[in-house]
């Protein structure tokens, strides 16, 4: 199962300009969970957290016992804002310590295996700029942060300098051959962690 986190800086965006890419992803044979969270500035932070920690609680309890699904191999996918929900969101569901300070304590029943970060801002302190993705200068030092704790990653920068199309959250586009390589890339790095 995969739950996706949709992008948009945190105040626009909503599951609908994600429902053909969540569908894409289904193709490759999980169940999707596609979603909307509250944006700011209307909702203060913690609100898109908040969003998901339900999500986790209901959404995911419930549809693994209606539809039987593997609730001990779910995965979480976010791009832009989304990469960097769901990796704040992995930390929650690794931590103890963090989790306690937002208050979270997820359901026994579900155990998350695995993310898929896209096109995402991770250390709020570094200005990044590049020519096809602005973000793309983020990667390989969080790649490396990652790699020095043991945890097990795979990283790559898809298109070229030249690739003008292949840009910022390219991989939503499924017209592009090299979004459905990303995507591709994205679900087979899931099975590898399949138990």
């Amino acid at each position: 199962m995969i739950v996706n986190i949709h992008g948009g800086g945190y105040f626009y965006g909503d599951k609908e300009l994600y429902r053909f890419y969540c569908m894409h992803l289904a193709e490759y044979g999980f169940a999707v969970i596609n979603y909307n969270y509250r944006l700011s500035p209307e909702n203060k932070f913690p609100a898109p957290l908040e969003d998901t920690f339900s999500v986790f609680l209901l959404d995911i309890r419930k549809c693994g016992y209606i539809y039987g699904l593997d609730t001990d191999n779910v995965f979480m996918a976010g791009d832009s804002a989304g990469a960097q929900l769901v990796s704040q969101f992995a930390c929650i569901c690794s931590n103890k310590t963090y989790a306690d300070i937002f208050g979270f304590k997820l359901p026994d029943n579900v155990r998350l295996k695995g993310i898929s970060l896209a096109c995402g801002m991770y250390d709020i302190r570094r200005r990044s700029d590049a020519d096809n993705d602005f973000l793309v200068t983020e990667c390989e030092p969080f790649v490396e942060f990652l790699r020095q704790k043991c945890i097990k990653t795979e990283a790559k920068i898809y298109g070229k300098k030249e690739d003008v199309e292949v840009g910022h959250v390219f991989h939503i586009n499924l017209r592009l051959p090299v979004g459905e390589e990303a995507n591709r890339d994205q679900t087979e790095f899931f099975k590898l962690l399949i138990d």
